[in-house]
C-alpha cells in the first residue's frame, strides 16, 4: 500500500509540475538564445564564427521543434469541446490519464536536455571567447581578383561622372554611396574609381574600417593618407581633437576620401569635418562602400549632394567572360556551364570563386562545370575547399550578423522555395508566422510586426532583391541571390532543418530520395510540378503545419479529405487541379492562410468562413447560397477576403458587416442574364453600396491600413451607370467621411470620378480603365486627392488627355502608368508635341520613381523630367526599341540626381498591384538596371 501511495504521489507531482516545467523550458531556450546572440554580436568582425554558429542553430532549432511538437501534441489528443458537460468532461480526464503521464515524462526529458545544452553552449562560448579574434590585415585588398575589372566598366563610368567637378553645383559637397551584397565588387569598383579619379584632387585618400578597432583609428588613417609627407599617429584621447586636425588641413583643399565598409557609427565621426561654412573644402567628394541600403541612405541625405549607386550582378556575357577562358567558349563547354553559372547568378565574388576552382583542376570541360555545380553546396558549407574560403566567409558573416536566432530561422528558411519562384512578401511572412519563426512575445500583431522587420532586414541587407517596382519604398516580390539559395539550401540539410521542398531539378539534393526522409517529424511541405512519393499518404505528416501546394500539379480532390486531417496545418495553399474543398475542411481550426488564387474552386463551403483562426482568405469565389451569420463563430479573426464574387446573390456582402477586423477586400461584379436581370443588377449595387459603406465607414487607427479592390468589368455598360447613380445616391449622408488608405478600381472611368471622392485620405490609387481615359478623371483626382503617394493608371483604351498643372499631386511619389495603346501612347501636350505626359513647373515636386510601363513608347514622347527634382529612378518595359532605352539613358545624365533607368518585362495582362490573388510573380519577371 505504501509503494502505490508514492507511485500516486509521484505522479502527481509530475503532472501539477506541468505548467512549471514548460515554464521553465521556454524560459530556458530565451536565456540561451540571448546568450549566444550577445556572442556572435560581439565577435562581429572577426573570424566568422561557422563552428559556433552551427552549433547554436542545430541546439536551438532541434529542442525548440521537440518542445513545440510535443506540446502540441498533447494539447490536442487532451482537449475537449467547449461546453461539454461535467459527466464528459471526468470521463474525458480519466480517459486521458495515460497520456498526461506520458507528457509529464517528455517534459522532464526535454528539461534534461535544455539544462544540458545550455551547459555546452556556455562552455562553448567560454573557450571561443578566451580563443584569439584578431581582425584581418590592416591593408585595405580587393574581395575579387580578377585579371582586370570585368563588367564593371559602365559603374566606373558613371561614378567618374557623378565626381565630374564641372556638373551641377561643383562646388558642393558630394557623396556617393555604392550598396550591394557581400562579394558583388563594391571594394573593387571604388577601388577603380580612386584610381582614375584621385590624380585629379589636391589630396586623397582610400581606407577601410574592417580593421579599425574605434572612431580614432579610422581618423589617423585618414590622416596618414591625406597629409603629405605622412604625419605619424596622433595619440590624442578623443575624436574631436582629430577631426579638428583634419579640417584645418582640409580647408583650402579639393580632396577625395573613400572609405570601404562604412557603418553609421563611423559615418557619425567623418561627416562633421565637412560640414561646417569655414572648413567646407570646395569640390570635395566623398565615396562609401556598405552592404545595408539604410546606412547608404543615411550617408546621402542631408550632406551636400548625395547619390546612391546599386550595385548589380552581372550579365550572362560578362559571367562568362571571368569564369571562362575563352569567348566564345567550346560548344561542350558552354553547355555545360549554363547550370553553374545560373547559380553564381552574376555575383563577381562568386564568379571569381568557381574561376579559381575550375583553373586549378587538369582540364576544363562542361563535365567539369557540371561536378563543380553539383558539389557548390559542398564547398559553400563548411571548411572545404582554399579557393571558395572568402566567399564563404561572406556568407557565413551574413548569416551569423543578423540579430538573432529567429532571424537566422526566417533566413534559413528562404531555401525552402525553388530559385526560379519569385518570393511574394505575404506568403513568405504568413509561412513564417505559420512556423513560429517570427516571434516577439508581446502577441500576435507583435509577431506580424517582426516578420516584416526581418524581411525589412534581408532586403536592407541585400540578401533578397527586388524583382519589380511596387506601389512604394515596401518591397512585396523579391529574389534571392543564386549562390544564397545554394548555401541556405545546403546549410539547412546540414542542420536537418524539418522542411521538405520538392521541385523539378532539386534531385541532387538528396530531397528525390524519400525513404531517408521521417515524414513524421517534417513541418512544412513545398511542391512544385510532380509530387510523387510525397502525397501517397499525408496521413504521415503528423504535425506538418504548412502544405504549399499551388504549384503542384497532381493533388487532386481526391486528397482534400487527408489534407483536412491535418490538424496542425496553419498555412494551406493549392493548385491548379483542385475544384471543390470538402466539408471536412471544418477540423482546421488551426488554420490562418488558405490560398486558393490558383485553384478552380469557385464555391467556397461555409465551413471555410466558420474557421476560428482563418486571418487570411483568398481567391476568386462566391459562396453558396442560404447561408446566415448564425452559423459563424461570434469571434472572426478574418482580416484578409481577397476576393469573392458578387453576381446577384449578396450573401458575402451581407457577412462582411459582421467581419469586424478585415483591412483588405476584394469583390469582383458579375451579371447573371435572364428574367429579373435589372432588379438583380439594381439590387447587386444596392448591397454593394451599403457593404462598403460599413465598411469604410470606421476610423482607422494610427499605423494601420484598410484596403478595397472592385472589379466591374465583367458587368455591362448599363449597370455600370445604374453603379454610379446608386453612388450618387447612397453615398451622400453629410458629414459622413469614408476612410481607406489604398483602392483599387476597374471599369468604365464614367463610374468612377465620384466614387473615388468619398476616399480623401488615401495613400495609394490603381485605376485600371476601359473606356477612355478622360482629363476631367485627372483633374478630379489632382484637386481631390492631396495624400496621394502612389498613382497607377492601366489604360486599355484609348487617352483624352493627361496634363499636370502647377501645385498639383504634391505628395505624389511614384506614378505608374500602363498602357499597350498603339501610337501615340500618350496625349498631345498643350504645347503641340504629338504625344506626351505634360508636367509643368511646380507639378509632382515629391515624385522619385515614374513608371512607364508603355510598350510602344518612342523616345521621350515629349516627357520632360527637369522640373522633377526628387526623381530617382525611371522604369521602362523591357520591350521599348533600343533607341527609346538610350534615349532615355542619355537623358538622366542632364538631370541634377542622375536617375537610374531600368527595364522590367511585364506582360500585357497586368491589371493589379496587390498580389494577393493575383500572378504578379508571373507577368512581371525581372528588373534591370541600365
Amino acid at each position: 500500500m505504501g509503494k502505490a501511495m508514492a507511485l500516486i504521489e509521484e505522479k502527481y507531482k509530475d503532472w501539477t509540475s506541468i505548467k512549471d516545467n514548460c515554464e521553465s523550458l521556454e524560459r530556458s531556450l530565451l536565456f540561451l538564445a540571448a546568450a549566444l546572440d550577445d556572442e556572435l554580436a560581439r565577435r562581429k568582425g572577426a573570424a566568422p564564427p561557422v563552428a559556433l554558429a552551427r552549433a547554436y542553430s542545430k541546439v536551438m532549432r532541434e529542442l525548440t521543434h521537440d518542445i513545440e511538437d510535443c506540446m502540441e501534441r498533447f494539447l490536442y489528443r487532451v482537449s475537449r469541446k467547449k461546453g461539454s458537460s461535467r459527466i464528459r468532461r471526468v470521463f474525458h480526464w480519466a480517459a486521458t490519464v495515460g497520456l498526461r503521464d506520458q507528457f509529464a515524462s517528455e517534459i522532464k526529458k526535454l528539461k534534461k536536455r535544455s539544462e544540458d545544452a545550455n551547459g555546452t553552449i556556455r562552455n562553448l562560448i567560454a573557450s571561443s571567447s578566451s580563443g584569439n579574434h584578431a581582425a584581418p590585415p590592416a591593408e585595405l585588398q580587393p574581395y575579387c581578383v580578377v585579371p582586370e575589372p570585368l563588367g564593371i566598366k559602365e559603374p566606373i563610368e558613371k561614378i567618374l561622372s557623378l565626381l565630374d567637378l564641372t556638373g551641377h553645383e561643383p562646388e558642393k559637397l558630394r557623396v556617393i554611396a555604392i550598396a550591394g551584397f557581400g562579394g558583388s565588387g563594391k571594394t573593387t569598383l571604388a577601388q577603380e574609381v580612386f584610381k582614375v579619379a584621385s590624380p585629379s584632387f589636391t589630396c586623397s585618400a582610400l581606407v577601410g574600417t574592417l580593421d579599425c578597432g574605434n572612431a580614432n583609428d579610422l581618423l589617423n588613417k585618414i590622416i596618414r593618407k591625406v597629409c603629405q609627407p605622412p604625419t605619424a599617429v596622433l595619440q590624442e584621447s578623443d575624436c574631436t581633437s582629430l577631426q579638428d586636425r583634419l579640417k584645418v588641413h582640409l580647408r583650402d583643399k579639393r580632396c577625395l576620401i573613400v572609405i570601404d565598409d562604412i557603418d553609421v557609427h563611423y559615418w557619425d565621426i567623418v561627416i562633421p569635418i565637412f560640414n561646417f561654412r569655414d572648413s567646407l573644402p570646395m569640390g570635395s567628394r566623398i565615396i562609401v562602400t556598405t552592404s545595408t541600403h539604410h546606412v547608404a541612405n543615411t550617408c546621402t541625405s542631408g550632406h551636400g549632394i548625395g547619390y546612391m549607386h546599386k550595385m548589380e550582378t552581372l550579365g550572362e556575357e560578362a559571367s562568362k567572360g571571368i569564369v571562362l577562358p575563352r569567348i566564345p567558349p567550346p560548344p561542350e563547354l558552354a553547355r555545360g556551364s549554363t547550370a553553374l553559372l545560373k547559380k553564381c547568378d552574376g555575383l563577381l565574388l562568386a564568379l571569381t570563386s568557381v574561376r579559381r576552382q575550375l583553373t586549378s583542376e587538369k582540364e576544363l570541360t562542361g563535365e567539369s562545370c557540371k561536378e563543380l555545380n553539383s558539389k557548390l553546396g559542398y564547398y559553400l558549407e563548411g571548411d572545404r575547399g582554399p579557393y571558395f574560403a572568402r566567399l564563404r566567409g561572406v556568407l557565413m558573416d551574413t548569416y551569423a550578423g543578423l540579430p538573432d536566432y529567429n532571424a537566422r530561422n526566417c533566413l534559413l528558411y528562404l531555401g525552402i522555395f525553388p530559385i526560379n519562384r519569385p518570393l511574394r512578401r505575404n506568403v513568405v511572412t504568413r509561412r513564417w508566422l505559420a512556423e513560429g519563426y517570427a516571434r516577439s512575445h508581446q502577441g500576435q500583431q507583435h509577431d506580424v510586426w517582426a516578420a516584416q522587420q526581418n524581411f525589412e532586414k534581408f532586403i536592407d541587407r541585400g540578401i533578397i532583391g527586388p524583382v519589380v517596382p511596387g506601389s512604394n519604398a515596401t518591397v512585396e516580390l523579391c529574389k534571392t541571390h543564386g549562390i544564397v539559395h545554394e548555401f541556405l539550401l545546403r546549410k539547412s540539410m546540414c542542420e536537418q532543418f524539418r522542411h521538405l521542398s520538392i521541385h523539378p531539378g532539386n534531385d541532387d539534393t538528396g530531397y528525390g530520395m524519400m525513404s531517408d526522409v521521417d515524414l513524421s517529424r517534417v513541418r512544412s511541405l513545398t511542391i512544385s510540378g510532380n509530387a510523387g512519393d510525397a502525397i501517397s499518404d499525408f496521413g504521415k505528416y503528423k504535425i506538418v503545419r504548412v502544405l504549399d501546394l499551388e504549384e503542384c500539379t497532381d493533388i487532386t480532390d481526391v486528397y482534400m479529405k487527408d489534407i483536412c486531417m491535418r490538424w496542425n496545418l496553419r498555412y494551406l495553399s493549392l493548385g491548379p487541379t483542385v475544384t471543390k474543398l470538402p466539408k471536412e475542411i471544418a477540423q482546421l481550426t488551426l488554420l490562418e492562410t488558405l490560398d486558393l488564387s490558383k485553384t478552380k474552386v469557385d464555391v467556397l463551403p461555409v465551413e471555410v468562413i466558420g474557421l476560428p483562426s482563418l486571418v487570411h482568405l483568398i481567391g476568386k469565389f462566391k459562396l453558396p447560397g442560404g447561408i446566415s451569420t448564425e452559423q459563424l463563430p461570434k469571434e472572426r479573426k478574418l482580416e484578409t477576403l481577397a476576393g469573392f464574387v458578387v453576381n446577384g446573390h449578396h450573401e458575402f456582402l451581407q457577412l462582411m458587416a459582421h467581419m469586424k477586423k478585415l483591412n483588405m477586400i476584394k469583390i469582383s461584379c458579375h451579371s447573371e442574364s435572364g428574367q429579373g436581370f435589372q432588379k438583380l443588377i439594381l439590387d447587386m449595387n444596392t448591397q454593394l453600396i451599403e457593404a462598403i459603406k460599413q465598411y469604410t465607414g470606421a476610423d482607422i487607427t494610427e499605423g494601420n491600413f484598410r484596403s478595397l479592390s472592385v472589379d466591374f468589368r465583367s458587368l455591362p455598360k448599363d449597370a455600370q451607370l445604374a453603379l454610379a447613380e446608386v453612388c450618387n445616391q447612397r453615398l451622400l449622408p453629410g458629414n459622413t467621411e469614408y476612410y481607406l488608405t489604398s483602392l483599387e478600381l476597374c471599369g468604365s472611368s464614367s463610374t468612377l470620378p465620384r466614387f473615388i471622392t468619398l476616399f480623401p485620405y488615401l495613400t495609394e490609387l490603381c485605376l485600371i480603365l476601359t473606356t477612355i481615359m478622360t482629363q476631367e478623371l485627372l483633374s478630379v483626382l489632382a484637386s481631390r486627392m492631396h495624400f496621394l503617394l502612389y498613382l497607377k493608371l492601366t489604360v486599355v483604351n484609348q487617352i483624352d488627355g493627361f496634363n499636370v498643372q502647377a501645385g498639383e499631386f504634391k505628395s505624389l511619389q511614384r506614378l505608374c502608368f500602363v498602357s499597350n495603346v498603339e501610337n501615340p501612347i500618350l496625349p498631345a501636350s498643350e504645347d503641340g508635341c504629338p504625344g506626351g505626359l505634360d508636367i509643368k513647373h511646380g507639378a509632382l515636386p515629391q515624385l522619385v520613381s515614374l513608371q512607364l510601363i508603355c510598350r510602344h513608347l518612342v523616345g521621350l514622347s515629349c516627357i520632360n523630367i527637369a522640373h522633377l527634382k526628387e526623381l530617382k529612378e525611371i522604369i521602362l518595359d523591357a520591350r521599348v526599341s533600343d533607341t527609346t532605352t538610350a534615349t532615355w539613358v542619355e537623358e538622366v545624365t542632364k538631370h541634377p540626381n542622375r536617375p537610374n533607368v531600368m527595364t522590367v518585362e511585364w506582360a500585357d495582362d497586368d491589371d493589379d498591384d496587390d498580389d494577393d490573388g493575383t500572378d504578379n510573380d508571373e507577368r512581371a519577371r525581372t528588373t534591370r538596371a541600365l
